[in-house]
């Protein structure tokens, strides 16, 4: 009897479960799917703006990701393949109820610096000497939160942290 009942049980809420899994990973590589393309299709346009306007493209360069070059980039209207062009690609990208798809960078930077300060004294052949440092660490975090509507810069959110 208790076999039977360990079955059933098994059978009501295991298996469904086990169908919400698979249901919900299918669901997140259709939407991977849709983002690769998406990017391949902006892409093609930047190669298309390139082929038209030589002169007007440079090849990739590194950029620093600074909350300054977020905000001299990114304004309401600025298009997807804009803000790719400019900020690289984003750490998260999601879409809301209403379709409209959301993208997310966040970025940690760390400093370290160590400072030796003290005195040292010598003498030929013998010697003493004194010294002492200091190690000193801070993080910074960057997140910036950039809402579309028609693949066009809807709202832009930010926050900057040191610790």
């Amino acid at each position: 009897m208790k076999k039977i009942l360990a079955f059933a049980f098994l059978l009501v809420f295991v298996s469904p479960a086990i169908a919400i899994t698979d249901n919900t990973d299918t669901e997140l590589q259709k939407a991977e799917i849709k983002y690769q393309k998406k990017l391949e299709k902006i892409r093609r346009k930047q190669e298309l703006k390139c082929l038209k306007n030589p002169d007007k493209c440079t090849p990739a360069q590194d950029t620093n990701f600074t909350l300054g070059v977020a905000q001299k980039n990114i304004k309401i209207g600025t298009s997807q393949a804009d803000v790719a062009a400019a900020m690289g690609a984003p750490n998260i990208v999601t879409t809301d109820a209403d379709g409209k798809e959301t993208w997310i960078y966040d970025k940690v930077s760390s400093v370290t610096s160590y400072n030796n300060s003290g005195f040292d004294v010598g003498i030929i052949l013998a010697g003493y000497g004194k010294g002492r440092g200091n190690a000193q660490s801070s993080q910074k975090t960057l997140t910036i939160v950039i809402k579309f509507n028609n693949q066009k810069v809807e709202s832009f959110k930010y926050h900057m942290s040191n610790f």
